[in-house]
């Protein structure tokens, strides 16, 4: 079941990277790495979460969604403002 979700994860990572590529045409250059360390951290807290709330380590799977979603949240939305 895990790995349904993160292939679920991965397509839609890919139908909106490429509909973004597709789409955007006048973006700055730094748009691209802004969006890439965004997804890099939005991945990284989803997986510190869901494997932390497997070890029943609840309190270590809410700072680190906060520690990793936070900035993550932050950097997409700053790509989305770069891309419009």
């Amino acid at each position: 079941m895990k790995t349904l979700w993160w292939f679920l994860y991965g397509a839609a990572l890919g139908v909106g990277g490429t509909l973004l590529i597709e789409r955007s045409t006048g973006s700055a250059w730094y748009a691209w790495p802004v969006l890439v360390l965004g997804l890099g951290l939005g991945t990284l807290a989803v997986h510190h979460y869901f494997a932390s709330r497997v070890e029943q380590e609840s309190k270590a799977a809410r700072v680190g969604l906060l520690l990793f979603g936070l900035p993550a949240a932050a950097l997409l939305g700053i790509s989305g403002w770069l891309f419009a």
